[in-house]
């Protein structure tokens, strides 16, 4: 490690943050003659060190090192909460969900190696998103993602709330937890489609955070539910079937939909503000579909919860464990299995018999 630089960038961080190298070396454990002296670059830093002193000044431990960002680093936009009693987004589960989002990156750097999958090029707008994804998107939502946008799309368990990032930092995906309903989880599509399509990435600003969930809320309403859709739409003759096929062709829930209404000041008779209080699948059942049509929200509902990963990533990882390059675990991992469970299989190791191995090694045996 090249002392000199590293004790640079390390005084930079000390005059921004107003604070002291005696602080710094009590807070890392370090003396402060020994600090001193590696600043200077009169002694190198142990690896410890840094990776103490990088935590200390919340900065990168490859940037302290190298000055230059972590290739491998995700930079993570994600859909945060609105807090109506502090007017503010939050994500209360970024710490525990950085574990899944690393398992993620693990999978991708160890199913392309040195391949590279094909960069994502997105429209900058929402009429050519919409245009690009197709007829009846909705419904496959995940699937024209990939297909027609290039935007990879993951859904796992033990995520709070869902994820765009950019593996390799060129190709996009999304991240997911798959505990939403079919309607919830098409709006954190949209929503993170939109951050993607702005590259809001890694902002820390409190006004700045604030400012992209407010755009992207607002992409992904207009991609969902379009205004002129909307203002089109008889709401004072609709009945609750109307309601309700609009709700499965839009691929929203009743709550979106009446906020959607809300915002753009539409007025609509009492009844239909009052299905859209229900919950979705208890208006599509009770009030809107017939029984013949129940099994059809049954497979959304499932379909919208199940495991997935990229058919491409999938078959990289099945090629790299049966070529003895990939851990098996990672594709455990993705499979949702146990590595008993896999039918890929890494190559048997050849066996070398003990005299041969004692004679490579120039060794006698006795």
């Amino acid at each position: 490690m090249d002392a000199t630089t590293i004790g640079t960038r390390v005084r930079a961080l000390l005059d921004e943050q107003d604070t002291t190298q005696r602080a710094l070396a009590a807070a890392v454990g370090m003396p402060e003659d020994a600090l001193s002296r590696a600043v200077r670059g009169a002694r190198g830093f142990a690896a410890i060190e840094v990776a103490r002193i990088a935590d200390e000044l919340g900065v990168d431990v490859h940037w302290l090192i190298t000055g230059e960002d972590d290739p491998r680093r995700l930079k993570i936009a994600a859909r945060h909460t609105y807090d109506h009693d502090s007017a503010t987004y939050d994500n209360g589960t970024r710490a525990k969900d950085e574990r899944v989002l690393d398992g993620i990156r693990l999978a991708y750097h160890q199913a392309f190696d040195e391949k590279r999958p094909e960069p994502t090029s997105l429209p900058t707008d929402v009429a050519s998103i919409r245009e690009r994804l197709g007829d009846n998107w909705p419904r496959h939502f995940a699937q024209r993602m990939e297909d027609r946008l290039g935007v990879d799309v993951v859904r796992v368990d033990d995520l709070g709330t869902a994820y765009s990032f950019l593996v390799f930092g060129q190709r996009a995906v999304v991240a997911l937890p798959d505990r939403e309903p079919w309607g919830r989880a098409n709006f954190s599509l949209a929503h993170e489609l939109a951050h993607l399509v702005a590259g809001d990435h890694d902002i820390d600003d409190s006004e700045s955070d604030r400012s992209a969930e407010q755009r992207a809320n607002a992409f992904a309403a207009e991609l969902l539910m379009p205004e002129h859709r909307l203002r089109a739409t008889d709401w004072a003759t609709i009945d609750a079937p109307g309601v309700g096929d609009l709700l499965w062709e839009l691929g929203v829930t009743t709550g979106a939909l009446a906020a959607r209404l809300d915002s753009l000041t539409i007025r609509v008779p009492e009844r239909v503000a009052s299905w859209l209080q229900m919950a979705t699948p208890q208006f599509l059942r009770h009030k809107a579909f017939p029984a013949s049509r129940w099994t059809e929200v049954t497979d959304r509902e499932r379909a919208s919860r199940a495991r997935r990963f990229p058919t491409t990533l999938t078959q990289h990882l099945e090629d790299g464990v049966a070529s003895g390059r990939v851990n098996p675990r990672t594709l455990a991992w993705v499979a949702g299995v146990d590595v008993e469970d896999l039918e890929v299989r890494p190559p048997e190791q050849p066996h070398v018999p003990t005299e041969d191995l004692a004679a490579a090694l120039g060794l006698a045996l006795a």
